[in-house]
């Protein structure tokens, strides 16, 4: 028999393990549909959408990282039935420096007011009124 370790697969034979060892079996309930598996995975792009918004678009963390988002399209382009995502996306450490170093907050702009007008002082522009017919 096979199995996973956690690194590889091994083999064993379980008629030899001794009977008072002790064991935990998990094992996979099924894996849904490719359309299941798609939407599960656009509400986790979407999450990482909205988590990235609040990282103020930094690809750093603490939330989501370069790496989640690439791990994210492998596993979308797989699901498709693509055997590479290299097809459509680059890997995070394909990216240039300077895109992958941490980017310093940007300084705060100070805010400009435009003058306040009062409503007393606005010129008004209304039409001219026509003059009342004379009774001469």
């Amino acid at each position: 028999m096979k199995y996973w370790s956690g690194k590889a697969f091994a083999s064993c034979d379980p008629s030899q393990w001794p009977d008072d060892m002790e064991l935990t079996v998990n094992v996979g309930l099924g894996t849904g549909n490719k359309d299941q598996a798609m939407q599960h995975l656009a509400l986790i792009g979407s999450l990482q959408e909205k988590l990235l918004a609040l990282q103020g678009g930094r690809t750093d963390g603490p939330f989501v990282t370069a790496e989640n988002i690439a791990n994210a399209t492998q596993k979308v382009t797989e699901t498709l039935g693509f055997k590479t995502s290299g097809l459509f996306f680059q890997p995070p450490s394909a990216s240039p420096p300077r895109l992958r170093r941490r980017h310093s907050q940007p300084s705060p702009r100070p805010i400009q007011r435009s003058p306040r007008r009062s409503r007393r002082s606005r010129p008004t522009s209304r039409p001219p009124q026509p003059m009342p017919p004379s009774s001469a």
